[in-house]
């Protein structure tokens, strides 16, 4: 997603190979001399040619880093955000322990309580995240 107003472009997941030629094309027709791009160097690796996080980066685009992780507020949780990236087996253990992994293996169940916890969610007024698997995993 693509964001325009008179003094910046904000741009959501720039480096997915849809969005930011989009971004790109904006700037350019807007006249801005100067991009700032967020976002996880891990978080969103491009899948297509190309890998444009990468080339920037390979050209010494200027790089700030933040080393807080401020997202998650309980730290129990943070704990296990800050393992994940060493020790991914370890930080998936630690949220079985907190009970934060349901595991539900018949299909047609599992997306019965996706559905429920998102509409759940929703009339709480949280946001809230639903990571859909390929298409080759999706319910019958």
């Amino acid at each position: 997603m693509v964001e325009r107003s008179t003094d910046h472009i904000r741009g959501d997941h720039v480096f997915l190979p849809a969005v930011l030629p989009m971004l790109l094309k904006a700037a350019r027709q807007q006249g801005v001399e100067r991009l700032a791009f967020v976002g996880d160097q891990k978080q969103h690796q491009a899948i297509k040619a190309g890998a444009p996080l990468k080339q920037f980066l390979a050209q010494n685009m200027a790089v700030a880093y933040l080393r807080e992780i401020r997202r998650q507020a309980d730290p129990e949780l943070r704990r296990a955000v800050q393992m994940a990236e060493a020790r991914a087996s370890e930080a998936l253990d630690l949220l079985e322990e907190q009970q934060r992994v349901t595991e539900i293996p018949d299909v047609k169940k599992r997306y019965e309580q996706i559905a429920a916890n998102y509409l759940r969610g929703h009339e709480l007024g949280q946001q809230t995240l639903v990571v859909s698997p390929a298409t080759t995993n999706a319910a019958p």
